[in-house]
């Protein structure tokens, strides 16, 4: 009866220990979901989240959330960085955009945010006067085409020959309607520039922006003859004749 008892004790005791310890394991799993994960902040195209994760690098956490990845797309911090608690991963995926130039176009890839951020992210630096639309303040979306127009100006220097006038100044000395000239007239010369707007290679508007008399006409000088002659009537004598 005693051996009986003994062996009941030593079973009881068995199992209380198996609970024990099963109840252990249990504990650390628990706190082992709990605390072992690491929280990372995930934007995705500006969308974002809050996950908690036992992945150790971005490029993993990304692939546990089925975020795909290409050559052209922007990742911060790199896919290959080691994972922070409270860290933030962004995933910016890039867009099919074509720039329009000039009547040709660029097709690429682009992360961008705005029109504006793309057309610098290709070198072009814009002239408040160049025309783009969208405007560059729009946002980036896929397959856009953006119209560059880059507008531009030169100057056109004329030179235009100015015609003399001509003075008559009436003569008393010379013989009514006998014109002699006193100087010789010689044109003038002005010198004009001109400012041609381009937008592309298409002329849009013309504007003066200097007249200036080079050297002025001189007038050529005429002297016109009023003296008239004065015609003498000569009378012949009269003969009469009488009969015989």
């Amino acid at each position: 009866m005693s051996t009986r008892f003994h062996q009941l004790a030593r079973g009881i005791r068995g199992r209380k220990y198996e609970i024990i310890l099963l109840s252990l394991i249990m504990v650390f799993v628990l706190m082992d979901m709990v605390y072992g994960g690491t929280t990372v902040n995930l934007t995705i195209d500006g969308k974002a989240s809050t996950i908690t994760t036992r992945a150790r690098t971005v490029a993993t956490v990304l692939r546990e959330n089925g975020v795909t990845v290409k050559a052209n797309d922007e990742v911060t911090p790199k896919p290959s960085s080691a994972l922070e608690e409270g860290m933030t991963v962004q995933v910016k995926h890039a867009v099919p955009v074509t720039i329009r130039m000039n009547k040709q176009g660029i097709a690429m890839m682009s992360t961008a945010g705005t029109v504006g951020e793309v057309l610098k992210d290709v070198g072009l630096r814009l002239k408040p006067v160049d025309k783009v639309t969208p405007g560059v303040s729009e946002k980036l979306t896929a397959g856009m085409t953006v119209e560059v127009t880059l507008v531009k100006s030169k100057c056109e220097v004329t030179k235009i020959p100015v015609a003399y006038q001509r003075v008559a100044n009436a003569d008393p000395n010379l013989d009514y309607g006998k014109q002699v000239v006193v100087s010789q007239g010689k044109p003038g010369l002005l010198l004009r520039i001109v400012e041609i707007v381009f937008e592309g290679d298409r002329p849009v508007k013309r504007q003066v922006k200097l007249e200036s008399m080079v050297s002025p006409p001189l007038a050529e000088v005429v002297a016109v003859g009023t003296k008239r002659k004065i015609a003498r009537l000569m009378k012949s004598p009269v003969y009469v004749s009488r009969g015989a």
